[in-house]
């Protein structure tokens, strides 16, 4: 029925159908078939139900985790109106967390955008994830992507010299942003405990202006350390309009046992 309906240009018809067939399977606790939820997707999608879109394809990703249906829900995050730019830095993350970060450009980009916020442990990190993949280190732009790694090795060095200094200026503060900022850093250079610290205090500090960021990385750190509950609870808690919030809960999506 939900096929007829999409043949026939009724969208609305077949997505209210595919998401009747997703719920019965929920009820009986089976797993939706892919082609049921790839349906649901394209129905959406073509009545440009952008909610409903996103909606679609992170219940696709949570089934069948495959890198073209990453790849096009981290786009439709992205692309929703009010997604702010400073969190692009962190959709790449994202990207690199799930083998869709897989351009020269891609990667350059995102190195150049973590040493902007200065961070370039974030940078080297990136690179060195892009060369291990054998997609940097080739083809006509192979000397520019070894300055930039260059680069990135020589500050983050230099950079991870500073942060006991920085811990003494982060106390000084009137306002937790430098403990946030330190955080940034060390979960830069995997020194994740020394982060979830940072944010913590930052965040009890306060006179953040983008308080749910900082939630946003103190989740990311507890995941990345291994504290799976407190990752769960410290993301499900990330609130806002401008992205922050997708952003969890697709670190939440990214690290789930899938169905």
């Amino acid at each position: 029925m939900a096929q007829a309906y999409y043949l026939q240009n009724d969208f609305a018809g077949a997505a209210r159908t595919a998401r009747a067939l997703l719920q019965q399977d929920q009820r009986a606790g089976r797993k939706t078939g892919e082609s049921v939820l790839q349906l649901l997707v394209s129905s959406e999608y073509k009545q440009k139900n952008d909610a409903g879109y996103r909606d679609a394809l992170k219940r696709l990703v949570a089934s069948y985790p495959k890198k073209e249906y990453w790849r096009d829900l981290l786009a439709s995050v992205q692309k929703q109106p009010g997604f702010a730019d400073r969190l692009t830095l962190d959709l790449d993350r994202l990207m690199a967390a799930t083998g869709t970060l897989e351009t020269q450009d891609q990667y350059m980009e995102a190195a150049q955008l973590a040493l902007q916020a200065g961070l370039p442990g974030d940078a080297k990190a990136l690179l060195d994830k892009g060369y291990a993949a054998g997609v940097l280190g080739k083809g006509a732009g192979a000397d520019r992507q070894q300055r930039l790694a260059a680069m990135a090795a020589k500050q983050s060095g230099e950079d991870v010299n500073t942060l006991p200094q920085l811990a003494h200026e982060a106390d000084a503060a009137r306002d937790g942003l430098p403990w946030v900022k330190l955080g940034e850093a060390d979960a830069s250079y995997g020194r994740y405990d020394d982060a979830i610290a940072a944010y913590q205090k930052g965040l009890q500090k306060g006179g953040l202006k983008h308080p749910e960021d900082a939630r946003l990385h103190l989740g990311i750190a507890y995941l990345q350390a291994g504290q799976k509950d407190k990752a769960q609870a410290t993301l499900g808690a990330v609130t806002g309009t401008d992205g922050a919030r997708d952003l969890a809960q697709l670190w939440l999506l990214a690290d789930s046992p899938h169905e």
